[in-house]
């Protein structure tokens, strides 16, 4: 008897993991299969490093690289360097958002790696209300926004420089 409600409680458990696992592939698709033209400047918080807030949308009028990343990410850690390098030819505002990172940990990352906020770089902390807002399904993403608000492209994945160079194009 007993064995038979274990049973019963294991196929339960098993049915529940993959109901979740559907609804977790769905939610993906949908979000993946959003076209760049889709998404605008999202009214979200992004949290500085020490602590303050500002809108995403107070950069409104900004052309706008917002890469989404995290300092426990390998494409991440190999892309974030080159960017920003590129951004300090200037032109282009780059926001380097952590997304799932502690503030210390990426303090740390940015030390380590002898990079600095300047006139074209910041970095901010961001949450899953962003990851949602723009429709990302996984880091780095990398977003191109104009000075409209209006998204002019959009890269999954480690993005090299040239692809970097040619997206920003459409901004300047």
């Amino acid at each position: 008897m007993w064995i038979r409600r274990l049973s019963l409680g294991f196929l339960s458990l098993g049915l529940l993991l993959v109901l979740a696992m559907v609804v977790r592939e769905v939610r993906w698709y949908a979000l993946a299969s959003h076209s760049p033209e889709d998404i605008a400047l999202p009214s979200v918080s992004l949290f500085t490093l020490d602590g303050g807030i500002i809108d995403l949308r107070a950069y409104l009028g900004t052309p706008l690289v917002v890469n989404l990343w995290a300092s426990w990410c390998p494409p991440c850690q190999r892309e974030l360097p080159m960017m920003a390098r590129v951004a300090e030819e200037g032109g282009v505002l780059f926001l380097f958002v952590a997304v799932k990172d502690k503030p210390e940990r990426v303090r740390d990352f940015l030390r380590e790696r002898g990079i600095r906020p300047s006139r074209w770089t910041r970095f901010f902390l961001g949450d899953e209300l962003l990851v949602r807002a723009v429709y990302t399904v996984g880091l780095p993403t990398t977003l191109f926004f104009g000075p409209d608000g209006k998204t002019r492209g959009r890269h999954l994945g480690e993005i090299d420089e040239r692809t970097l160079r040619e997206k920003m194009e459409v901004l300047k």
